[in-house]
């Protein structure tokens, strides 16, 4: 089985893709092109790989989930000061963001 996390470099992303591929899974983390964070202990593990891209271009989605079989969205501006500093940012990312994973 091959699943995609999208936001796969914050504290639940990583955590899921380490379960996920303790269970077998090949997983493909969607990570926006900033410094990488919470992914060193997988990055040399075979079935794990990184894909750049933000869930606002839809075409890096579509290339992210081709020959996928589960998305797990966890791609979002979570943090209370974050959100407050950039709100109209923040509404796009985790409104038309998620939209555009469905």
């Amino acid at each position: 089985m091959k699943a995609l996390i999208t936001g796969c470099d914050g504290f639940a992303g990583s955590s899921l893709a380490g379960y996920l591929l303790e269970k077998g899974y090949e997983v493909t983390g969607l990570i926006r092109p900033s410094p990488i964070k919470n992914l060193h202990h997988l990055k040399n593990n075979p079935k794990f790989k990184i894909i750049i891209g933000d869930v606002l271009d839809y075409s890096s989605l579509l290339r992210a989930t081709y020959g996928i079989d589960y998305i797990f969205h966890g791609a979002a501006i979570a943090g209370i000061n974050d959100s407050r500093q950039v709100i109209e940012h923040t509404w796009d990312v985790n409104t038309r963001g998620t939209l555009n994973v469905i």
